[in-house]
């Protein structure tokens, strides 16, 4: 039996050992073995078109989407910070608390839910 190192009796190789020698063979010598594409026909290459464009959109979307909603749980956070300093003195009624934190969270989960619907529906 042939040492498998060895190159001097091929024929006894196995299948995948031979594929992987004639794959590294041929990678060294500048073949990559790749067939070009071919060309999309214009029905196929309009929906690719769309489908990119469609991603980059949702995207763009919801990165402001993201940032809106950080900017408003912040001025929301301040208008209840000046209510609690300037208005009461930190003597809030905790349903008042609770309902403002409460509306905040509602208001967030309907808006996050209102767009991912929107921009995120189903492929026909």
């Amino acid at each position: 039996m042939a040492d498998p190192g060895s190159t001097e009796d091929r024929g006894s190789e196995r299948p995948l050992q031979a594929l992987i020698r004639d794959l590294a063979e041929g990678i060294a010598a500048g073949q990559t073995g790749a067939s070009p594409v071919p060309r999309l026909d214009p029905v196929t290459q309009s929906k690719l078109d769309d489908d990119k464009s469609n991603r980059q959109l949702r995207e763009k979307y919801a990165r402001w989407i993201m940032a809106l909603l950080g900017v408003q749980i912040a001025v929301a956070d301040v208008v209840f910070f000046l209510y609690a300093d300037r208005g009461v003195s930190w003597h809030i009624p905790a349903t008042i608390m609770g309902t403002w934190l409460s509306s905040v969270v509602v208001q967030v989960i309907g808006v996050v839910l209102v767009v991912t619907k929107g921009l995120f529906q189903p492929t026909k």
